[in-house]
């Protein structure tokens, strides 16, 4: 059996002041997980299962057979639910990768391929450090093959991001319904107003075309670049750029049917965005945000309502693509997908949102025409951060808790829920 780290005990440290922790697979072995809890939400009765036993879990994602894979922050290793449990032998493999108490550094997401079935591939995206600097870390993708034992082979990095970072804002990964992976790489923390400033990125990064911090990337599955992205053959920008101007995405979508890529983006003090993301466009951080900009300013001299106007940027601009919505405060918003499923047939088409600082699930209605209808959330009783939020091949609802458990929500109405509000 492993053990964590002596890095992610920090972590649960840090956790425990927010509420209870699992303790990874030694508390499989000591306790029964909890009894399932029904909850009202989103207009019907909804039973939520825990499946504990995770170390700071990440992302999850769906097998063909129903198992599911699970990252874990700060680790070279995956986990594994079979059958509605937690495997407890670990999944080796993965590289050596970025380890940090720090924040969303050291995050590890991991994605299957749309023909696993044949082929066997899992991509993952992670923080790799440079030598000799441990506290600076660089965004790849890689890939290995997964036959259903626990070991990951042929692991390789497929592509290596130009993009160092000494706060190592998030990596998130997709596959697009064109069947390239979507790969988005933040950018968000540093910048002229902090102090000390980094020697290794700024939120300037974003808007730089030759830098990959900041953008969305489009990578063929080999980790090649596609012919067809929109800056191919133009010298000023790195040709695996996709679209540029974004904070800090902890959510990637790509919608069935209309080939939508839905991206969160986490904003500066409040001005979470959702988008709609689209090829060549500019989404405008930090020359414009929703949100208040972060500023030093030990002694008092700025107020929150008067920030120098070179500080604080505007909400819009010409050229910049505005955001599909945005939230103010800020609930920290993180995994996202469009339900499809039959279980919970009151929610079919409505988008869900995890959000880690508000400890809920954002629900967003939207017209006929796409354009949102209405906003309401979910499941804030339960007071836990949620990370991501997957859609699994039974139809149900999978939570990514970041105190150490995944949460399966199931329908407790005996009959069909309710009509969408």
């Amino acid at each position: 059996m492993s053990f964590p780290s002596a890095r992610p005990v920090r972590w649960f440290a840090r956790l425990a002041l927010c509420g209870t922790i699992w303790s990874g697979a030694a508390f499989a072995q000591t306790a029964p997980p909890p009894a399932p809890q029904v909850v009202t939400a989103g207009g019907q009765k909804v039973r939520i299962v825990t499946i504990p036993g995770f170390t700071f879990p990440w992302a999850i994602a769906f097998l063909p057979n129903g198992d599911a894979l699970v990252s874990e922050k700060n680790r070279s290793t995956l986990r594994i639910i079979r059958n509605g449990a937690l495997d407890p032998t670990p999944i080796t493999g993965l590289p050596p990768m970025l380890q940090s108490t720090r924040g969303i550094r050291g995050g590890v997401d991991v994605i299957v391929h749309p023909q696993f079935a044949t082929n066997h591939w899992v991509y993952f995206a992670y923080h790799k450090t440079m030598p000799g600097k441990p506290e600076i870390a660089q965004a790849v993708l890689g890939r290995g093959r997964f036959d259903g034992g626990h070991t990951l082979t042929d692991v390789k990095d497929l592509f290596v991001s130009e993009a160092w970072n000494s706060d190592g804002d998030a990596v998130r990964v997709t596959f697009g319904q064109d069947g390239k992976i979507y790969m988005v790489i933040g950018a968000g923390t540093n910048n002229k107003y902090r102090t000390p400033a980094s020697d290794y990125g700024t939120s300037m990064d974003a808007q730089d075309p030759l830098k990959d911090a900041g953008k969305v990337l489009r990578l063929n599955e080999d980790g090649s670049i596609p012919k067809d992205n929109p800056f191919v053959g133009n010298p000023k920008y790195r040709p695996e750029i996709y679209a540029l101007g974004i904070r800090n995405s902890l959510g990637m979508f790509s919608e069935p049917g209309t080939g939508k890529l839905w991206l969160t983006d986490n904003g500066p003090r409040g001005g979470d965005e959702l988008n709609i993301i689209k090829p060549g466009l500019n989404y405008g951080w930090p020359l414009v945000t929703y949100g208040r900009a972060y500023v030093d300013d030990p002694e008092g001299k700025w107020s929150t309502n008067n920030v120098p106007a070179d500080v604080q940027p505007p909400s819009t601009a010409p050229g910049l693509e505005p955001p599909f919505l945005f939230w103010v405060p800020s609930p920290s918003v993180s995994g996202i997908i469009i339900y499809s499923g039959d279980k919970f047939p009151g929610w079919k088409g409505n988008i869900l949102i995890g959000a880690l600082r508000a400890q809920r699930v954002e629900r967003i209605t939207l017209t006929r025409q796409g354009l949102e209808n209405a906003r309401s959330t979910m499941l804030g009783d339960l007071g836990r951060r949620i990370r991501d939020v997957k859609q699994g091949p039974d139809g149900l609802i999978y939570l990514v808790a970041e105190d150490g458990a995944v949460l399966r929500l199931e329908p407790a109405d005996p009959a069909p829920g309710a009509p969408s509000r």
